[in-house]
């Protein structure tokens, strides 16, 4: 008989998250002249961590306003350290959109010469606030470049191409001369690889943030950086909120095109604080806290089965104007199965309206194991099967009954293991006992030798 779990997958579960950052925030309008150049990578303080490293993470806020404006060419540039000189991909790092501008790209050259890049499966939306983590560790043996949005691991790949700790297509690649840090576009003046959106809270660390420390700078960038901003391993830190572009930990003061602007949201409609779906008796429970409202009528509860075409599933009302903790919810009695994407969009009295980030339920087919030792009696023949393991070395045991192991071999399981061999000549005839097991699951079954 099959068995269904719900697993909370994409982000973490009773994840606090602010839907959008507060005060200034860089805006782009697409034109070449809307950036911000810091200037060599060489040249910044602190970046020479990263520089030949081992590790690095980028986090930001990020939101698109138009993808078809005129000046966004493909491959639109949001952050990124590449070389000057030319349009082609050289450099050490690129945070961008894919090539038609419908996924969010995080690309990194390594010292061994070679580029890779992951995307997301989801589409950003026009006019959505967006929370992007990237991440490369050198140290993993796999997976060690990894692209999160809004707290889910979106994308991740390998980069080794050698089981060397030190072979440099484990380390990020070398700063050279022409290898200028930008953000809005591509360091290279001719290029079309321009921003249309707002940009907020950079942050850059050469260390691999784990998912609940990008789960807490999302929420809460002082949690982690501290309000001095010396956390150990933070690079650079860029919050706009003073509508200059400058560094607030090393001094990496950038110098910002014309056509760079600031806007303020700091008085939203309403400060979300909190947001949560989870599984009760088989129903998902959508949930989401509010510490401020201002003429807030209503919520709109919306899911997706992609991550981008929405159904309104239930509308919650709001409560006018607080400045208490107020506390939402709404029940799915309907869920779809596989992944489903929950958010709610807050609609004011005079018809405005604000969508906050999906967050995601999956629902997980998990299928029974089976174990079975056969022939059974057995003159001294034995096969093992173990059907739809977990992935590890299982160790296989052959006992007698007063717990002496008679027989013992390892074997490595992507999702099953198969495996006969003949026990010791010698054995008395009587019971024993057939273990399996990978240190988390045990399966054990009485045999009978003849």
């Amino acid at each position: 008989m099959k068995n269904y779990i719900i697993l909370l997958a994409i982000l973490l579960t009773s994840f606090i998250v602010s839907a959008q950052p507060r005060g200034e925030q860089a805006v782009f309008n697409a034109t070449s002249n809307s950036y911000i150049d810091y200037g060599k990578g060489i040249d910044l303080n602190g970046y020479n961590s990263i520089s030949g490293g081992k590790k690095m993470s980028i986090t930001l806020w990020m939101k698109w306003d138009n993808k078809s404006a005129s000046g966004v060419g493909s491959w639109a540039n949001i952050f990124t350290l590449n070389d000057s000189v030319g349009s082609g991909d050289n450099g050490v790092f690129w945070i961008q959109h894919s090539q038609n501008n419908d996924k969010i790209e995080f690309a990194l050259k390594t010292k061994d010469g070679n580029r890779r890049f992951i995307q997301s499966t989801m589409n950003p939306q026009a006019g959505v606030w967006y929370h992007v983590a990237c991440v490369f560790d050198g140290t993993l043996n796999a997976d060690n470049m990894k692209l999160y949005v809004n707290g889910a691991l979106e994308a991740k790949a390998t980069t080794q191409t050698s089981s060397a700790p030190n072979h440099d297509s484990r380390k990020i690649n070398s700063f050279t001369n022409v290898s200028k840090l930008y953000a809005g576009r591509w360091a290279f003046s001719s290029s079309t690889r321009n921003f249309n959106g707002l940009l907020d809270e950079l942050s850059i660390w050469s260390s691999a943030l784990t998912a609940a420390e990008i789960a807490s700078i999302s929420s809460n960038p002082e949690s982690i950086t501290g309000v001095l901003y010396d956390a150990a391993k933070l690079v650079g830190y860029y919050n706009f909120d003073n509508g200059l572009p400058e560094d607030l930990t090393n001094n990496n003061n950038g110098v910002a095109g014309t056509g760079l602007t600031y806007t303020n949201n700091a008085s939203l409609p309403v400060e979300l604080i909190g947001f949560d779906a989870k599984n009760i008796n088989g129903n998902i429970i959508v949930e989401w806290v509010t510490a401020t409202e201002v003429n807030n009528n209503f919520f709109t509860v919306e899911r997706s089965i992609d991550g981008f075409n929405a159904e309104v599933i239930g509308v919650v009302s709001g409560s006018g104007n607080s400045n208490a903790i107020l506390n939402y919810q709404f029940e799915d009695l309907h869920p779809v199965s596989g992944i489903a994407y929950y958010r709610i969009k807050q609609t004011d009295y005079d018809g405005t309206t604000e969508v906050f980030p999906w967050k995601a339920v999956e629902m997980v087919e998990k299928v029974k194991t089976e174990f079975s030792v056969y022939p059974n009696p057995t003159s001294g023949n034995i096969s093992v099967l173990l059907s739809n393991t977990t992935q590890g070395v299982y160790t296989i045991k052959v006992m007698d009954v007063v717990g002496k192991i008679v027989y013992l071999q390892n074997e490595d399981s992507e999702n099953s293991v198969f495996t006969s061999f003949n026990l010791p000549s010698g054995l008395t005839s009587g019971v024993y006992f057939v273990e399996v097991n990978n240190n988390i699951d045990r399966f054990v079954q009485k045999i009978i030798l003849r």
